[in-house]
């Protein structure tokens, strides 16, 4: 099977050290070929590996505005030059627009993936204008395409009380491989503390985009809150993004700049110590797709306090391998985080727990296959 896809993440044209790029090496190499083309600026050149039939196709694109079109000469271009059978867009609106826009005129299938509860969640709708526009042309687009993959469960049955066939729509976990966040050495969790001044038992770790809908602001509130009885508390912040500046302006505020540490963007690699110096993930998102940091952190043996969102329940048994805490709950999220902080055991447990259960539920070449089945059954 020849499959083209077109998403946005610009790690895939990092190359084989991006787990991005490994995990679709692992998608390509049960398909005959797999092509990407993804969202990039002027000035990438596409990539190719010769062992294995993957290629990433940049869009070189002058504007964002610009990609629909470019995508759609492009993609046009590799579908007559390689054969394509199948065609995935990483979401329902632009993506889904150019794959069904293709689909239509080389009639071939596309199936179109969910990463977010986008037609459920009230907060994605008002977080921009543009916003009620794509919930009306998400619809179109994926009750048009030939299957649909979501994330989580949630979206699932979500989609399916909304009248989806149920035939034709999948859930298959993003896969993740449990070897890139293994334990790390003793002493490369020292120089972590050492270099940041950290207390054991005193750290919490948020890692992801500085984003509206990761909802930082309840965050940094539990951590002004929390100073007052643990001074020692640290929250390290491991991610960049839109929001980086209104936070660092919030930490001042509240006074908590001793307690909040901006780490910046974090190479892949070094995830695993910062996790490793951590009593648990923390994270506050209004809506998720499933957060892949949640089974990151579980397979690095740490518990997660988490918000409820999308692919909390596939993830995390409350209570046991983390706590879940209603949406905007600051009351509920400090009583979770100081549980932890008076009771570092029970951290300790819920971790060892933790990587039990994604262990047991999410097996990364299952994981794959999973994907790979959704696109197959396009065809049929």
């Amino acid at each position: 099977m020849r499959v083209l896809s077109f998403g946005s993440d610009p790690g895939a044209l990092s190359g084989p050290s991006h787990p991005t790029y490994r995990r679709h090496m692992d998608y390509a190499s049960r398909l005959e070929w797999l092509g990407m083309v993804t969202y990039s600026p002027p000035g990438h050149r596409p990539v190719m590996d010769r062992d294995v039939p993957l290629s990433v196709f940049p869009s070189n694109s002058p504007s964002k505005y610009t990609y629909p079109l470019d995508a759609l000469s492009l993609g046009a271009r590799l579908i007559k030059q390689y054969g394509i059978q199948v065609l995935v867009a990483q979401d329902p609106f632009v993506f889904g627009a150019v794959a069904c826009l293709l689909s239509r005129w080389f009639r071939i299938p596309y199936a179109v993936h969910f990463h977010g509860d986008f037609f459920e969640h009230e907060y994605w709708r008002k977080e921009r204008a543009m916003n009620h526009f794509l919930y009306h042309l998400g619809h179109i687009i994926a009750r048009r395409a030939s299957v649909i993959r979501t994330v989580s469960t949630k979206i699932r049955n979500d989609l399916l009380e909304r009248g989806f066939d149920p035939t034709r729509v999948f859930y298959a976990s993003p896969p993740v491989r449990p070897d890139d966040h293994e334990d790390c050495e003793v002493r490369e969790l020292d120089e972590v503390r050492e270099r940041l001044g950290l207390r054991k038992d005193r750290v919490f770790v948020f890692i992801g985009r500085l984003s509206p809908e990761k909802n930082l602001a309840l965050l940094f509130q539990a951590i002004a809150v929390l100073k007052t009885r643990y001074p020692e508390v640290r929250l390290l912040v491991a991610g960049d993004g839109p929001e980086r500046e209104r936070l660092q302006k919030m930490r001042e505020e509240l006074a908590i700049e001793k307690q909040v540490v901006f780490l910046g963007k974090v190479p892949n690699r070094e995830i695993a110590r910062y996790l490793g110096v951590s009593l648990a993930l923390i994270l506050t998102s209004f809506y998720e797709g499933t957060a892949k940091v949640i089974k990151e952190a579980a397979f690095a043996g740490r518990a997660t306090v988490t918000t409820f969102t999308s692919g909390v329940t596939d993830a995390i048994l409350d209570g046991t391998t983390g706590i879940v805490v209603p949406n905007g709950d600051l009351r509920g999220l400090v009583q979770a985080m100081m549980s932890l902080l008076d009771h570092p055991e029970k951290a300790v447990e819920m971790g060892v727990r933790a990587r039990e259960v994604v262990r047991e539920r999410f097996v990364y070449e299952r994981d794959i296959d999973r994907v790979v089945d959704v696109w197959r059954q396009a065809l049929k």
